[in-house]
């Protein structure tokens, strides 16, 4: 039988996955759960049972009776960036996997228990992904503010960083700052993300692409198709916040050693048709391989273990 806190921490569980099939033993990322959700979920937690639950201590308990059992312990929430250890054991430095935590569990272990994996987020993504609204910060402050929080945890290098999407960008001018500081850092791996430079005039070219497909079957339909309007989601807030933190980037170039991923679906739709995606312009010591899979998909399934083979030969 479940206890009242269980039955309490059950209840939300449902509500937030939208799956009343979900038990008290079931991963909450494993049933669907992303960070937004985690998010929602903290938030109606703090508030039906008045007890603080941070993004920190969802990760470390994704069931609901390890989470139960860790509230009826008084965790409290830590300040600051999250740094949740994904793949605690290893001898080899470190690898640190910026933004979106959950999307780097399967990869972490897949990589063996040689190299230590961590994930970081920031609280600077919580408020804007909870409230719907954000600060006009610029890649350059928020990847320094990275930055802050992995040297927090080890001052001292060597680690190497490792992005998906936006987190790829934070990953890359990471990289950018201790190279100029003197402090290189021995890999850095952008999944599936060309330069920003190469990311807006493609983000141009399927805007475009899509107002006309749009406004044909429209026509085709009498005015009655599909419309441009769209509610406003979480996914598009965070999207915007980030499109708007990159707008005055610049891509410069780099002097170390970066990996590129390649998601298999762009080839295959003809978009991406560089292996590279561009960063052969801003790097000379450069490595590029596919992996199966879209755009997220490579972090799932298939693409994961073409990635790790990798990164377990590229990893010092």
């Amino acid at each position: 039988s479940l206890s009242p806190r269980e039955a309490q921490l059950l209840g939300i569980w449902r509500e937030v996955l939208g799956r009343q099939d979900a038990g008290v033993d079931d991963d909450f990322f494993a049933l669907g759960g992303h960070s937004l959700l985690a998010f929602r979920l903290a938030d109606l937690i703090q508030r039906q049972l008045e007890q603080p639950c941070s993004l920190r201590m969802l990760f470390s308990h994704p069931t609901v009776r390890q989470l139960a059992r860790a509230l009826g312990d008084s965790l409290r929430s830590r300040e600051g960036a999250v740094v949740l250890p994904l793949q605690e054991s290893g001898s080899r430095p470190p690898l640190y996997c910026i933004c979106g935590i959950q999307l780097y569990r399967e990869l972490a272990q897949s990589l063996g228990p040689d190299v230590p994996v961590r994930g970081v987020f920031l609280p600077w993504e919580e408020s804007v992904l909870r409230y719907g609204k954000g600060q006009d910060q610029g890649v350059e402050e928020i990847a320094a503010r990275y930055l802050e929080a992995i040297r927090a945890e080890q001052p001292d290098g060597p680690f190497s960083l490792l992005g998906v999407s936006f987190g790829g960008v934070l990953a890359f001018e990471m990289a950018q700052q201790m190279a100029r500081a003197g402090e290189p850092v021995p890999l850095v791996v952008v999944l599936d993300i060309p330069p920003v430079e190469e990311r807006r005039s493609l983000r141009r070219s399927l805007g475009r692409m899509r107002s006309t497909v749009v406004s044909r079957v429209r026509a085709l339909m009498g005015g009655r198709g599909p419309s441009l309007d769209a509610p406003v989601t979480p996914a598009d807030l965070r999207k915007g916040l980030y499109e708007r933190a990159m707008r005055g980037y610049r891509t410069r170039a780099y002097p170390g050693r970066l990996l590129v991923v390649r998601a298999s679906e762009r080839r295959r739709s003809g978009v991406g048709a560089d292996p590279a995606l561009g960063w052969g312009e801003h790097v000379a010591n450069l490595a590029a391989i596919d992996a199966p899979g879209d755009h997220l998909g490579i972090l799932r399934s298939a693409g994961v273990p073409v990635i790790a083979e990798t990164l377990r030969r590229e990893l010092p």
